[in-house]
C-alpha cells in the first residue's frame, strides 16, 4: 500500500497514554503491498520472519476488527510483503492495516465510507486513519485529527 513521509512535525505535549499530541503535515508515498484472497479464518503470511503472523501485527487486527463487527463467516488470506525497514517510524504497520481495513470492507462488501473506516481504524493505531484517507493532510492530536491539504507541489 503506501507509507506516511512525514514533512514536519511538531510534538506539543504528552499524554498520560504515552502518545505524543502533534501537528504534522504529511505526505503518501507508496512503497509496499498487500494482497488478500478468501478462505476461512484469518491467515497471514509475512516475507520476514520476524515480522508476527498473528494477533500481534496490525494487519490482523484490523481484519479482525471489522469480521467480528460485521459477523463476516467467510475468511480472509492476507499475504504482506514488507519492502520497507520495519519499525523504521514510517507507519509501514499503520499502510498495511488501512490496506486491511480497505480490503475487508470491499471484499465483504460492509459499505463502510472512508470516515467510518478511518473511525475504527484508529483503535488499531493513532496512524491509521490517516493510511486510509491519504494525500496530505495535517495530522493533530495524536495523529487522529485529520484536515485534507493541497497536494504537495512536485520539487
Amino acid at each position: 500500500m503506501s507509507v506516511i513521509k512525514k514533512i514536519q512535525l511538531s510534538i506539543q505535549s504528552l499524554q498520560m497514554s504515552h502518545l505524543s499530541q502533534l501537528a504534522a503535515v504529511v505526505s503518501f508515498i507508496i512503497l509496499q503491498i498487500l494482497v488478500l484472497f478468501c478462505l476461512f479464518g484469518i491467515s497471514l503470511s509475512v516475507n520476514y520472519p520476524y515480522i508476527p503472523s498473528d494477533e500481534r501485527n496490525l494487519v490482523y487486527k484490523a481484519a479482525k476488527l471489522l469480521m467480528d463487527e460485521f459477523q463476516v463467516k467467510e475468511g480472509v488470506e492476507i499475504r504482506l510483503e514488507k519492502f520497507i525497514p520495519v519499525a523504521a517510524g514510517m507507519a509501514g504497520g499503520s499502510s498495511d492495516a488501512a490496506a486491511a481495513f480497505v480490503g475487508v470492507n470491499r471484499m465483504f462488501h460492509l459499505g463502510l465510507t472512508e470516515e467510518q473506516l478511518m473511525e475504527r481504524a484508529v483503535k488499531v493505531g493513532a496512524d491509521v486513519p490517516y493510511c486510509i484517507m491519504r494525500g496530505t493532510a495535517l495530522a493533530e492530536g495524536i495523529g487522529e485529527k485529520l484536515k485534507r491539504l493541497p497536494k504537495v507541489p512536485e520539487c
